[in-house]
């Protein structure tokens, strides 16, 4: 079994803190080169790391998460539909716009309706 994505993220996160932080052993860094599985890394965080920096890990990867969410919500074309600028007659945009209140929709559905049928 393999570490999961998120593991690999703390432990990348802790090898670039933990020489900052005052409150962990120094041979850390060694035996975190020994983490091959889960089991590994639940064993290596029990004893190596205080109360405190087990919560603030788990708030840098709420963080991380949520960042990363935020990223793929922008980057990705199924959550995030690209807006197109067209131009457009005006006389053409005023009875698009007629049009599309007339059905009660938007713009782009009402394109979409005609498109389609």
């Amino acid at each position: 079994m393999q570490l999961t994505v998120d593991e690999q993220w703390i432990l990348a996160y802790m090898n670039t803190r933990i020489h900052n932080w005052g409150d962990v052993r120094d041979d850390a860094v060694r035996a975190m080169k020994r983490i091959k599985d889960h089991r590994d890394f639940v064993d290596w965080t029990d004893y190596f790391l205080p109360k405190s920096r087990k919560e603030e890990i788990k708030r840098a990867l709420t963080e991380f998460k949520k960042d990363k969410a935020q990223q793929k919500a922008k980057t990705d074309p199924k959550v995030a539909p690209r807006q197109i600028p067209i131009q457009l007659d005006e006389r053409v945009a005023q009875i698009l716009i007629k049009k599309a209140e007339a059905e009660k929709c938007s713009i782009s559905e009402y394109l979409i309706k005609r498109l389609a049928s």
